[in-house]
């Protein structure tokens, strides 16, 4: 974390950006993650990037209102450590989930805005 804030100073970069992997093809879990990460407000309504047709889990939408009454809590666990360490750090996820069929997992963009990194993430790492 330190060396990316360093980079990111150094560079002057406001935003880091990439893909976010979760270990699972199972389409209801993908969506009861998708239901915890908008509830709990980890999504960006204003940035939103379309998957492309390759990757884009059809019916996704259909699969997220059969979904939407369900413990999107119990979802939070299938959350990668690191994953769950960039939305502490104030990262938004800015996709709904594609299929990585060669990797055999599930991404989600993930934006970081690193003019508003959360403090404790900014105390610990952007200070020199």
């Amino acid at each position: 974390w330190r060396g990316l804030a360093s980079y990111a100073s150094a560079a002057e970069i406001d935003y880091l950006f990439g893909l976010s992997s979760i270990n699972s093809m199972d389409v209801a879990a993908l969506a009861k993650i998708h239901q915890y990460f908008q509830k709990a407000g980890f999504t960006d309504a204003l940035i939103r990037a379309n998957p492309q047709p390759k990757y884009r889990i059809q019916n996704f939408d259909k699969v997220m209102a059969i979904t939407a009454d369900c413990d999107t809590k119990a979802s939070e666990e299938l959350i990668p450590s690191l994953l769950k360490t960039y939305i502490k750090a104030g990262a938004k996820i800015c996709s709904q989930p594609v299929i990585d069929r060669e990797f055999r997992c599930a991404d989600w963009l993930t934006m970081l805005d690193m003019r508003h990194i959360a403090a404790a993430y900014g105390r610990k790492f952007m200070q020199s």
